[in-house]
């Protein structure tokens, strides 16, 4: 940042950052729909793997994300794999609570399911990221983003109730609200 910058400016540079981030966490979650019928097609190996494998775009952002904080390459690769294994929680975890919810109605199964797959990727998300070496997180991104993702974790009973095979509302919403948390979370590493 230009150190003759003015407020004004600065800020809205910061804006139009967050809005990058905004429209490639859009632009992750409309592809992770998407790779679900390609990695059918492919022989993986058993254990979430191809769960895994659907995760890759939004790690990607994950790992640009930590990597422009100034991070070293091998520390945003970490944060790219802490991506996908607390997507692969997620997964289970929805899945988790839609069976044991079998009782309830679909629409309330699906919303429980949603918010709980959602706060348990945002939160392992956010929790993964605490021992990567010099990645300074804001203590309120350990709030807010937890709590971001737990709320559009909820849009997985809209897209069953719209019944969505290969569009989401909740794979753009979600990745693009916790990137634009975890972007504003993230401290840039000051030169020098």
């Amino acid at each position: 940042m230009d150190p003759t910058e003015t407020g004004y400016h600065a800020t809205l540079r910061r804006l139009f950052d967050l809005f990058k981030v905004m429209c490639a966490g859009l632009a992750t979650g409309l592809i992770t729909p998407w790779l679900q019928p390609l990695l059918d097609r492919v022989d993986l190996p058993p254990g979430g793997v191809g769960v895994a494998l659907m995760a890759l775009p939004f790690a990607l952002l994950v790992q640009w994300l930590v990597w422009r904080t100034g991070r070293r390459w091998w520390t945003a690769t970490l944060a790219a794999l802490v991506t996908m294994l607390a997507f692969v929680a997620a997964v289970n975890v929805a899945i988790l609570v839609d069976a044991l919810t079998f009782d309830s109605g679909r629409n309330i199964r699906n919303a429980l399911a949603g918010l709980a797959g959602g706060g348990t990727g945002s939160l392992l998300l956010v929790l993964g990221l605490l021992p990567l070496p010099g990645v300074p997180v804001e203590r309120l991104a350990w709030i807010v983003t937890p709590l971001i993702g737990t709320l559009a974790g909820g849009l997985l009973a809209v897209d069953f109730a719209v019944g969505f095979e290969f569009f989401s509302f909740l794979y753009p919403v979600w990745q693009a609200a916790v990137a634009v948390s975890l972007a504003t979370g993230l401290h840039r590493r000051k030169p020098g």
